[in-house]
């Protein structure tokens, strides 16, 4: 009778439970909607451990072209400042980085330099970057960072050690900007694409920036957010750093024709404590810095002159290439500046501009100087300006016939475009001569990232000339070699003595 009685109860018992299951069931999944939605307090979604392991960056930059019209055989119009009749165009230039791990815990990027250009024109190509149809261009074209002289002393930030391997600079069609956007135009920026393989919270993942996004970035050679615009380790056993602050920008000679000085001004400012004295007060600082220089194909410098002795009618004594300086009310006792060329792969300085190849070229600075700062009240800081100056020869290669109706090409005249250094690192060391003061101690300073926009490209116009000429230029050129060996043979009949 008990066990008839309870089978109706069980089976109520069976309908109350599926009834309930069925009710708790969305609030289960909400809860557990939420609770994946919701960030955990331990561990914020803002900070993902990311690690950087390899990668390609497509930096564009783009600036104003300024084209001397009326024949002007040789014009700079890097500045956008002519007296004679222009035409404004714009341009777009990409710049295109392979980056990877370097320093001690890292591999090298290929086992030679021909293998490391096919590895990153793959890795262009395999992350949209470039066409299939640019591959033997990028493999013809790119040039290797010179990575011996920038990971010297080179401090690995918390991301990974990320360096520079290979670049190819890559110019766009030209079209005409809007007037309304000239004012807004004038500066340049470098607008960062992304696409690396990272470790996120220790899982290997792909980091890419959106396809119309990107991020700002100081130069084509730094990886924005991922490393550091200078940071060269000194030995400070871990002491904190300050802010070092300077660019690098390059001036072209307007007389030379094809053979043309590029000189060349690193600009750093530091603040520097000030103390109370009735005198002034001796300082004793020390940098170093590394300094990049993208060459077109267009141009060219002898690795065996690389450096300028004399420029702008001012001799260095010694024979010293660069020197350094202030620029202030400072008084400079005694200065030493060293610097030196780095260049990883031969320049062929014979190749026209269509048969050469792109190049990237370092200059590492190691400079002193002991100087005076005037006295100022306790507590306050003054900016601290130094300057350092250096040259070199650029040669203009014989540039690619022009053909047919180019849109670059204005009164034969076709764009050469010069970019201008970058400072990759930079820092500095500062200590007070003051034998007395026991408690003096050095203040260590790094570079920076600069939110300032970079320099426009300067753009010189050279005559080229027409492809339709060629054959007429080579029929003239063969009948004046056959006519000067005929006449040359002549006058040596005569003035030879025949058996």
């Amino acid at each position: 009778m008990l066990a008839v009685a309870d089978v109706p109860f069980a089976a109520a018992v069976r309908r109350r439970s599926a009834a309930r299951a069925i009710f708790h069931r969305p609030i289960v999944a909400l809860l557990l909607l939420l609770a994946i939605l919701t960030p955990s307090p331990c561990c914020p979604s803002a900070e993902i451990d990311r690690i950087f392991l390899s990668g390609v960056a497509d930096t564009a930059q783009i600036f104003r072209v300024v084209a001397p019209v009326g024949g002007e055989e040789f014009g700079t119009s890097g500045d956008g400042n002519s007296e004679t009749t222009t035409i404004t165009t714009w341009r777009r230039q990409r710049h295109l980085v392979c980056f990877h791990r370097g320093g001690k815990r890292g591999v090298p990027y290929a086992w030679s330099i021909a293998a490391g250009r096919m590895k990153c024109c793959n890795e262009l190509y395999q992350n949209g970057l470039i066409e299939s149809d640019e591959r033997n261009y990028c493999s013809d074209r790119v040039a290797k960072v010179p990575e011996n002289a920038i990971a010297v002393g080179r401090k690995a930030s918390l991301m990974g050690n990320v360096m520079p391997a290979f670049y190819l600079a890559l110019g766009e069609g030209v079209t005409n900007g809007p007037k309304e956007k000239a004012s807004s135009m004038d500066q340049t920026f470098y607008n960062q694409n992304r696409r690396l393989k990272v470790l996120e919270d220790k899982e290997k993942a792909i980091f890419r920036d959106g396809y119309n996004g990107g991020v700002g970035s100081y130069s084509p050679f730094h990886l924005a957010g991922f490393m550091s615009a200078g940071g060269i380790d000194d030995g400070r056993n871990g002491s904190p750093s300050l802010p070092l602050r300077g660019d690098a920008r390059g001036t072209l000679s307007k007389e030379g024709g094809m053979h043309r000085n590029f000189h060349q001004t690193v600009h750093l400012s530091l603040d520097v404590p000030s103390r109370s004295s009735d005198s002034y007060v001796g300082h004793q600082l020390d940098i170093n810095a590394t300094i990049l220089l993208p060459i077109m194909e267009s141009i060219f410098i002898d690795a065996d002159d690389p450096l300028l002795v004399e420029y702008d009618g001012v001799s260095f004594p010694d024979g010293i290439s660069c020197k350094v300086s202030t620029i202030g009310g400072e008084i400079t006792i005694a200065s030493k500046c060293d610097i030196d060329f780095f260049h990883p792969e031969t320049i062929d300085i014979e190749q026209p501009s269509f048969a050469s190849r792109q190049y990237v070229v370092a200059y590492q600075i190691s400079a002193m100087m002991d100087f005076s700062l005037l006295p100022s009240e306790i507590g306050s800081e003054r900016e601290l300006e130094i300057a350092i100056d250096y040259g070199t020869t650029l040669h203009i290669r014989y540039p690619s016939p022009i053909l047919g109706d180019a849109a670059t090409t204005i009164n034969g005249l076709v764009p050469i475009s010069i970019q201008h250094p970058v400072v990759f690192s930079a820092s500095a060391s500062l200590r007070e001569n003051d034998k007395h003061d026991e408690s003096n101690v050095s203040r260590y300073f790094e570079r920076e990232s600069d939110a300032r926009p970079p320099p426009n490209p300067i753009i010189i116009h050279v005559a080229a000339g027409m492809d339709g000429d060629s054959w007429w230029v080579t029929a003239i050129t063969m009948s004046s070699a056959l006519i000067g060996g005929l006449m040359l043979m002549k006058s040596l009949d005569l003035v030879s003595m025949w058996c």
